[in-house]
């Protein structure tokens, strides 16, 4: 996987609930040769479910931490994206 540099990183939306669906934009996003890029949501694995050089769509994870979290993709060279990741708090009330 080369390095290259991601700009602009913006994630959309910009708040969500672990399984919501986001995205990462961006420039030359580095896809490795065989799979999906590596996407870590406040140093938990990302499942990816998308990826091109300019976007890469992923599941927040259910063990991500609570409050403002730093999205990033390994191998890009290229300050952190923000999150904030909430909780479930009641259903079916």
């Amino acid at each position: 996987m080369a390095s290259s540099t991601l700009v602009p990183l913006s994630v959309t939306p910009e708040r969500a609930l672990p399984g919501a669906r986001l995205a990462v934009a961006g420039r030359h996003v580095p896809l490795p040769l065989e799979g999906m890029p590596h996407v870590l949501v406040g140093g938990a694995d990302a499942r990816v479910v998308a990826a091109s050089s300019q976007h890469v769509r992923f599941v927040v994870p259910n063990d991500a931490p609570v409050g403002i979290q730093a999205v990033r993709i390994d191998g890009a060279m290229s300050t952190a994206a923000w999150i904030q990741i909430g909780r479930t708090v009641f259903s079916d009330v």
